[in-house]
């Protein structure tokens, strides 16, 4: 299969909007590329540009995770293994786009709620994702560091 079709098939499953803020619209998005018809602010082509380095480096590792899961399950290229690539690129990093009600809200009012939020969930699923004493020892290093 060509490369570009894998890479439309990633972006069809939702694979590059996991980040925090949408990739393709909502309010930061849309206060950003407003335009007021005078001049183009250099500092809003410093935030779109940072923005799209972000999202970019963000969806390059999730596409990575995607691929390897795809090539790592048995079967191959199914439907199955591809829904299970998006979930395990989801969690490559910390997955913003999970939240619930009094996160979304708690969200508007303080900042970096969601993603300490995550960042605290994402370790301690990883620790009791651990068989063994080892590596629940590795994951509470790495959070202490």
């Amino acid at each position: 299969m060509p490369a570009e079709d894998i890479v439309k098939r990633f972006k069809a499953l939702g694979g590059t909007h996991a980040g925090y803020y949408a990739n393709e619209g909502g309010l930061y998005v849309d206060s950003i590329r407003r335009e007021d018809g005078r001049r183009r602010n250099p500092l809003r082509k410093t935030v779109e540009g940072l923005s799209a380095l972000g999202e970019t480096t963000e969806s390059v590792t999730r596409f990575a995770e995607y691929l390897a899961t795809i090539d790592r399950l048995p079967g191959g290229d199914t439907y199955a293994n591809r829904l299970q690539g998006i979930k395990n690129a989801a969690e490559v990093t910390v997955d913003f786009s999970r939240k619930g009600e009094i996160g979304k809200w708690a969200n508007a009012w303080i900042p970096y709620w969601n993603p300490a939020v995550q960042g605290i969930d994402k370790t301690v699923r990883t620790f009791f994702e651990q068989p063994d004493v080892a590596g629940k020892a590795k994951v509470l290093s790495r959070a202490a560091l």
